[in-house]
């Protein structure tokens, strides 16, 4: 079968990429990452640095991820998969547009085999056959469905770690500050009104 019909495969990494792009677009927006370093944001460089990491930590996430698809459908031989899928419909439309029917190679049979043929039966296990294929592969299709589900909860879930650890992180910085000034104006103190004797 021409590689031109086999389309299921490349529109699925399509539709893999198209929603890992617009779930990276709207968890990392430059608006969530001032909102996480409002500090960064205020200083002179501070919005260029931002809009640098954006892009790294966009990149790093989207590579990863994508990794990881990849990975998933070569471990369930998807791409295999989805091209049998598209050589059975593309068959069955050709036989169904022309009227064809499967040849039958009678010459290779033996005579008690041709004695034995039986044509509704070998047309019922053909369908039977692909009634079966196709049975398969929507539940392949489910199950790499409940994957992709997963992996987008993981990564969610990842979302909210590095939140709460950029979270905290910021609030590490501020507390460090905090204590640096209390330090300096104790200091202050000791330099302007001396310890008593």
């Amino acid at each position: 079968m021409s590689d031109l019909t086999r389309v299921r495969y490349e529109r699925l990494n399509l539709v893999v990429q198209k929603a890992l792009e617009q779930t990276i677009n709207k968890s990392l927006n430059i608006d969530q990452m001032t909102k996480c370093f409002p500090n960064i944001a205020k200083t002179n460089d501070g919005l260029k640095n931002l809009q640098i990491a954006r892009k790294q930590m966009r990149s790093y996430i989207n590579d990863t991820s994508l990794k990881e698809f990849a990975l998933i459908f070569a471990e369930q031989d998807i791409e295999n998969k989805l091209n049998e899928l598209d050589d059975i419909i593309q068959s069955a439309h050709h036989r169904k547009q022309s009227n064809e029917e499967i040849p039958i190679e009678i010459d290779r049979l033996s005579a008690s085999e041709i004695i034995e043929a039986n044509l509704i039966q070998s047309r019922q296990e053909v369908i039977r056959n692909l009634s079966m294929i196709h049975n398969q592969l929507c539940v392949d299709n489910i199950d790499l469905f409940k994957q992709l589900e997963s992996k987008c909860a993981e990564g969610e879930s990842i979302k909210k770690d590095i939140k709460s650890l950029i979270d905290s992180f910021t609030t590490g910085i501020d507390d460090l500050r905090q204590d640096s000034i209390n330090d300096k104006i104790n200091d202050l103190i000791k330099e302007v009104i001396p310890e008593e004797v």
